[in-house]
């Protein structure tokens, strides 16, 4: 059985919530408001998953936001 693997690609490092939820609303075409509240949700300790809307979202050095883009492969 082939189970599909994520992959992170491409991460993108934001100064701020804001300029990373522009990023998020730009390349997938969400309101600019919506994208900044689910980097806001992702970056909750309660969700396990910590992604949205295709991204993984975790907090870098110096409270920067990165997202990476997932990719699944199966093999």
């Amino acid at each position: 059985m082939n189970t599909p693997k994520l992959n992170l690609v491409n991460p993108e490092t934001f100064k701020n919530v804001r300029s990373a939820g522009a990023f998020l609303s730009q390349s997938t075409g969400i309101d600019l408001y919506n994208a900044s509240d689910c980097i806001y949700k992702a970056l909750r300790p309660s969700n396990k998953s910590h992604s949205t809307h295709g991204y993984f979202v975790e907090r870098g050095a110096d409270k920067q936001i990165i997202l990476s883009r997932i990719v699944k492969e199966t093999n």
